[in-house]
């Protein structure tokens, strides 16, 4: 979507700042659903739940405002689309991503998949590691790149190997 001597610059219009947000929303939520199975403290799950229900409630929101602008600039739903093949490319899952273009249902009706759940209607998930894959913008083992160019703090500061 962007040229290797491009740049990106998200604040430069509002399709631009919600395409940002729909990317690290996105990755926010996923990240936060894949954590949930393995809290065993009955507070911190009941926070994280908390947390993750808010995040993939944001990240419906912002792409809901991204379906309804591109009634009028249909570029955006294929910028959406990219950046999700794009992240599903990089962080190494089978699917933690899902197109905003409408597709045609068994029915012959349009559908719009405007959460980014599964068949069973719960959030699509991540690691946190294929996370970092995200924000570091590179599929290998990396400690840094992207949108964090210095790297992070943390007990977890590697992407995946994907």
């Amino acid at each position: 979507m962007i040229g290797q001597t491009e740049t990106f610059d998200p604040y430069a219009s509002p399709n631009n700042g919600l395409l940002a947000a729909d990317t690290l929303l996105s990755v926010q939520a996923s990240v936060l659903a894949g954590m949930l199975p393995n809290l065993t403290n009955d507070v911190v799950q009941a926070t994280m739940v908390t947390m993750s229900a808010t995040a993939a409630s944001n990240a419906t929101a912002v792409r809901y405002m991204i379906q309804q602008r591109a009634a009028q600039q249909p570029d955006l739903l294929v910028a959406v689309d990219k950046l999700a093949a794009w992240r599903d490319r990089v962080d190494g899952t089978a699917t933690a991503e899902r197109p905003l273009t409408p597709t045609i249902g068994s029915n012959g009706s349009a559908v719009t998949r405007i959460g980014q759940t599964n068949a069973d209607g719960l959030y699509l998930t991540r690691t946190p590691q294929q996370a970092l894959n995200v924000l570091f913008m590179n599929a290998g083992a990396v400690s840094q790149g992207g949108f964090f160019p210095t790297g992070i703090n943390g007990i977890i500061g590697t992407s995946a190997a994907n």
